[in-house]
């Protein structure tokens, strides 16, 4: 598996080298940044990876702010327990008023989590508490969530336009790559349109780009 260190702070384009083999001495995980789509998009490729390496599958959890305002004690019993029938526990959550350093503390420092814990985050400064836990605690790991990396999005663009069997001139790439915003999931669709809207013609010129993709990085 991918080793790292057993406290860690990984940057956004070391992210995807951990999310295909995250290391098995880990615990728990924070994703925190300004780009939602990216946290949420790398907090499931996560979780489906975990699960995926259990046998039987493990179970995946998704515990929300409302479920916690009626509930409140829910994520601390779900991450506490293990599931009946073998295979591992994967808990998603969210930091908030009701997810905070303080609460999650002392079951990562006295190690009493019987489940892997995802936390998704927007942007933290350096020393906040949340990001600070995940940082400098044993078998933790925070991942920045940057998508307006050219390398992130020139992959993304890839993907996209490779399931649509569309290849793309230099200049229409460059062009396109310079309209995609730090939106992930905005992105996403911007490349989804041009691929229809070039379907069938095997090739993306400048012109598609420019008579189809908005200038996502303004907005």
């Amino acid at each position: 598996s991918h080793r790292v260190d057993p406290m860690v702070a990984l940057k956004s384009h070391q992210a995807d080298a951990f999310l295909k083999a995250p290391d098995k001495a880990m615990i728990a995980a924070l994703f925190h940044g300004p780009d939602a789509g990216l946290v949420s998009e790398r907090a499931q490729k996560l979780a489906d990876v975990l699960a995926a390496r259990d046998k039987p599958p493990g179970e995946i959890l998704r515990i929300g702010d409302a479920e916690l305002e009626t509930d409140p004690d829910r994520l601390l019993v779900e991450v506490q327990t293990r599931p009946m029938f073998g295979g591992g526990k994967i808990v998603r959550t969210q930091a908030g008023r009701r997810v905070t350093a303080q609460l999650l503390k002392p079951l990562i420092e006295e190690n009493r989590l019987d489940a892997f814990l995802i936390v998704e985050a927007g942007s933290m400064k350096p020393d906040e508490g949340l990001r600070g836990l995940f940082e400098k605690a044993a078998k933790t790991v925070a991942i920045a969530c940057y998508a307006d990396e050219s390398i992130d999005l020139d992959r993304l663009a890839g993907e996209v336009l490779a399931a649509h069997r569309l290849q793309i001139s230099a200049e229409a790439k460059t062009l396109l790559l310079a309209r995609l915003g730090a939106d992930r999931i905005l992105s996403r669709m911007e490349v989804e349109k041009l691929a229809l809207y070039a379907h069938g013609r095997g090739r993306i010129e400048e012109a598609d780009v420019e008579a189809i993709v908005g200038d996502a990085s303004e907005l």
